[in-house]
């Protein structure tokens, strides 16, 4: 059978979206100006979602007799539930970062002079974070999302039984022993 001229995505788009959700790292979206068409779609790929004062989204595609790509069919709904993401694609609709907010898109909204400075802190602050442990966490809550929730249980069973075997563990209840900062390694 033939297919439409153009209905593959480049193996970069796809690459990229599947990058975005395997990655057991946090990643952080700083969005200080227009997040619109695939630039949506990017921003909601990120585990966090900050905003400035000054930032617009935009499911523009319909504006264009389009439909989303770059993965906003999956992570639109996965953030904001179908009815709203459909309301957002078929309005073609800008909103802006209070709004954003308000639907769950973005977690928090900033001055724009404090935006980057806030992302690289909250980054900065994860990064000294139990790696294994967030990674698992961050698999474990994508993963109950699109399964059951007996799989859910499984995995977080799973997810126990493994971390309890880290020096990140032993770590983070012996620092809550001795009452001080944990000192993470990543094992």
């Amino acid at each position: 059978t033939s297919q439409p001229q153009g209905w593959q995505r480049t193996h970069t788009e796809k690459a990229i979206s599947v990058a975005f959700w395997n990655c057991d790292r946090p990643i952080i979206a700083a969005v200080n100006g227009h997040a619109v068409g695939v630039g949506l779609s990017y921003a909601s790929m990120c585990d966090i979602r900050i905003a400035s004062d000054k930032a617009k989204f935009g499911a523009l595609w319909v504006r264009r007799g389009f439909m989303p790509d770059g993965g906003g069919t999956f992570f639109l709904p996965f953030l904001l539930g179908v009815p709203k993401a459909l309301d957002l694609c078929w309005s073609g609709d800008i909103i802006d970062a209070e709004e954003a907010k308000s639907i769950g898109l973005v977690s928090r909204v900033l001055p724009h002079e404090e935006l980057i400075s806030t992302a690289m802190t909250m980054a900065k602050r994860l990064a000294e974070g139990p790696s294994i442990a967030m990674g698992m966490a961050k698999r474990a809550m994508y993963k109950s999302r699109i399964t059951d929730l007996q799989d859910a249980l499984e995995f977080e069973s799973y997810g126990q039984a493994m971390l309890r075997n880290t020096a990140d563990h032993a770590e983070g209840v012996r620092a809550f022993i001795e009452k001080r900062e944990a000192r993470y390694v990543g094992r």
